[in-house]
C-alpha cells in the first residue's frame, strides 16, 4: 500500500502540470490570436512548466531543458520578426534579455547564497520572451514574478521554516502574466485605471 501512495502523487502532478499547459496555451492563444510568434511562445510554456516542476522537486533549474527551450523560443520569434517585418520587436528581446540576465548575474555575483545561477539563466530567457512583447510586459513580468517570489517565499518561511525555495516557478508565472496581461496592467497602472 505505501507504495502507492508515491505513484499517486507523481500522476496528480502530471495532470496539475498538463492542465498548467494546456491552460497556458488556451490563454496565449486568446491573447495574441493566431501570429506567427504564437508558436514560439507555446513552445515556452511547454519549456517553463517543466522547468518548474524540476526545480518543485529538486531545486534546479536543468539545462536540458532550459537550453533547448531557449534556442526554439529565439528561433520563433527571429521568424516571428521576419514575418511580420517587426525587427524592432526582435531588438527588444535581445534588450530585454540582455538586461534580465545582467541584473540577475550581478544579483548572484553579490550574493550567490541568494539565487542558484539557473534562475540567472531563466531570467534571460524571461527577459527575451518579455522584450519582444515591449517593455511594459518585460517590467511587469518581472514585477509579477518579485511579487509572486515573495509570497511563496513566506508561505514556505511560514509553513516549512525556511527561507530558501525554488524561484522557477515564480520567473515562470511572472512571465505568463507579463505575456498575458502585462500591456493591460501597464496601461491601467500608469493611468490609473
Amino acid at each position: 500500500m505505501p507504495a502507492e501512495q508515491p505513484l499517486r502523487h507523481v500522476g496528480a502532478a502530471r495532470v496539475a502540470a498538463g492542465a498548467v499547459t494546456g491552460g497556458l496555451l488556451a490563454l496565449t492563444a486568446v491573447r495574441l490570436g493566431a501570429v506567427p510568434q504564437l508558436a514560439a511562445y507555446c513552445v515556452l510554456w511547454m519549456g517553463f512548466v517543466a522547468l518548474s516542476v524540476v526545480d518543485l522537486r529538486v531545486g534546479l533549474v536543468p539545462r536540458k531543458v532550459l537550453y533547448p527551450t531557449l534556442a526554439v523560443v529565439a528561433a520563433g520569434l527571429v521568424a516571428a520578426s521576419g514575418a511580420d517585418g517587426r525587427w524592432g520587436a526582435l531588438a527588444g528581446t535581445a534588450i530585454g534579455g540582455a538586461a534580465a540576465f545582467g541584473v540577475f548575474a550581478t544579483v548572484w555575483w553579490l550574493y550567490p547564497k541568494g539565487l542558484g545561477f539557473g534562475d540567472v539563466r531563466l531570467a534571460g530567457v524571461c527577459g527575451m520572451a518579455l522584450g519582444w512583447l515591449g517593455f511594459t510586459e518585460l517590467y511587469v513580468g518581472f514585477l509579477a514574478a518579485f511579487v509572486l517570489g515573495l509570497l511563496f517565499g513566506l508561505g514556505n518561511l511560514v509553513l516549512r521554516g525556511t527561507t530558501r525555495f525554488p524561484f522557477a516557478p515564480a520567473l515562470a508565472a511572472g512571465t505568463a502574466v507579463g505575456v498575458l496581461w502585462g500591456s493591460y496592467l501597464g496601461n491601467l497602472w500608469l493611468h490609473h485605471g
